[in-house]
């Protein structure tokens, strides 16, 4: 017979932490990476038609593509 656990005894599996990139997002995905502006434009304007989701596209400093992420609020408005 194999061992048997006590009652409230429960095996903690503890996963690596991630590190936050400028190429995952906040669960740690990959981002989707875009061609061309409009193609990334055209991805956040049929996110808005399905989801409302107010996104902007912009060219990512750190793989020349191009991503789509929350539309930036200006400080001074």
């Amino acid at each position: 017979m194999g061992k048997t656990r006590r009652p409230g005894k429960r095996k903690v599996v503890r996963q690596p932490l991630r590190i936050a990139s400028s190429h995952t997002d906040r669960n740690g995905s990959p981002k989707t990476r875009y061609h061309s502006i409009l193609e990334a434009r055209q991805a956040a304007a049929a996110a808005y038609a399905i989801h409302r989701a107010d996104l902007e596209a912009y060219q990512c400093n750190h793989c020349n593509g191009f991503h789509i992420g929350n539309r930036r609020v200006d400080p001074k408005d």
